[in-house]
């Protein structure tokens, strides 16, 4: 049976039928792609907020790390400083010994020259 509309068309109720049903899909199509669109962005969201937790955390333990290296290094070069100060120390303190030991060992010699020159200008 056939319907004529206000246009003059004849339309099929069976065509009419299968049209709304064509219609009806199309419409739980779209329905489904915006909800599976809207899921997959918001599972973007989630990956991409866990990553940025995930990336947060090492940088912040590397940080961590590379304190601590640093840390020891100071450590570590102060007390290589504070050896090499004792060193210098314990060898100018040996050569000073050295030149002390040397001129008690001269004394004698010294005063001796100084008195022969004191006495050589005096006449």
């Amino acid at each position: 049976m056939s319907v004529n509309n206000d246009n003059g068309l004849i339309v099929e109720p069976e065509a009419a039928d299968k049209a709304v049903e064509v219609i009806k899909l199309i419409a739980h199509a779209e329905d489904s792609g915006r909800k599976r669109r809207e899921f997959a962005e918001s599972e973007a969201k989630l990956i991409i907020s866990e990553a940025f937790e995930k990336a947060e955390k090492s940088a912040e333990f590397e940080k961590a790390k590379a304190d601590e290296k640093i840390k020891k290094v100071k450590e570590l070069t102060e007390q290589k400083g504070r050896e090499l100060a004792i060193n210098i120390l314990t060898q100018v303190n040996e050569e000073c010994e050295e030149l002390k030991q040397n001129a008690r060992e001269n004394k004698q010699q010294a005063l001796t020259a100084v008195v022969e020159r004191i006495v050589n200008e005096w006449r």
